[in-house]
């Protein structure tokens, strides 16, 4: 191998080698300002889905595909969707019919490459709570199809809020989250859950030395073939 060549090589390997997962986990929310990715919100690097189109019957956000279940109402929502925050969602959220899945998984959540051909680097979304308790489980899988984890990650009773309450109670409502260098190409979830909220995943902004690295490779690549 040509000396120049095994340089560009040696820098790239450890490009590589540094993927990281970072879990959030039961996180109470009450709204988008209770996200760990609000920041990005704000600026639009993260997106949110929140399934207030209903009368759309169809996801809005693009680059997120939900392979089943449907729109549901009566289940509660996020606080803030409907316009008020006092731990009452009248709003929409996403459940209802269950994939045909080994236990203890009902959805799946599938994320598109960006034109760049990234996946997401982060994603979540908000389990509603539930009525005494229950669990909920979640597996991530990056750009392979890999297991980011090597078990499902799962809370025990999260969300739960004492019997009695009505479902669009949110005060047991609780944000789940992952992000990653490895790309996030779909997660499953189950559980003793009613359903889910506020599906959120941001795609990577390209850092100037990678980009400045891979353009330096590409230019050496090039003279050589020209020599």
């Amino acid at each position: 191998m040509k000396p120049a060549i095994f340089q560009l090589i040696s820098l790239l390997v450890p490009l590589a080698a540094s993927a990281t997962v970072t879990t959030y986990a039961d996180i109470p929310y009450r709204g988008r300002a209770d996200s760990p990715y609000y920041a990005d919100i704000q600026t639009g690097r993260v997106l949110v889905q929140d399934f207030e189109g209903f009368e759309e019957y169809a996801v809005s956000t693009p680059g997120l595909r939900l392979m089943n279940g449907n729109y549901v109402t009566g289940a509660g929502s996020v606080d803030e969707d409907d316009g008020k925050m006092n731990n009452i969602g009248m709003g929409f959220a996403w459940g209802g019919r269950r994939g045909n899945y080994p236990y203890p998984w009902d959805y799946e959540i599938r994320f598109d490459k960006e034109a760049s051909g990234n996946y997401p680097g982060e994603a979540g979304l908000v389990f509603l709570g539930y009525p005494g308790g229950g669990a909920y489980f979640v597996q991530a899988y990056d750009a392979l199809g890999e297991p980011l984890t090597p078990e499902p990650i799962s809370a025990a009773a999260p969300g739960q809020f004492p019997s009695g309450f009505p479902d669009y109670y949110t005060g047991g409502d609780r944000f789940f989250g992952l992000s990653t260098d490895r790309g996030i190409s779909r997660l499953l979830v189950g559980g003793s859950i009613r359903g889910f909220d506020h599906v959120q995943f941001g795609y990577p902004v390209p850092e100037a030395s990678a980009a400045l690295l891979a353009a330096a490779g590409a230019g050496l690549l090039a003279r050589r073939r020209a020599r």
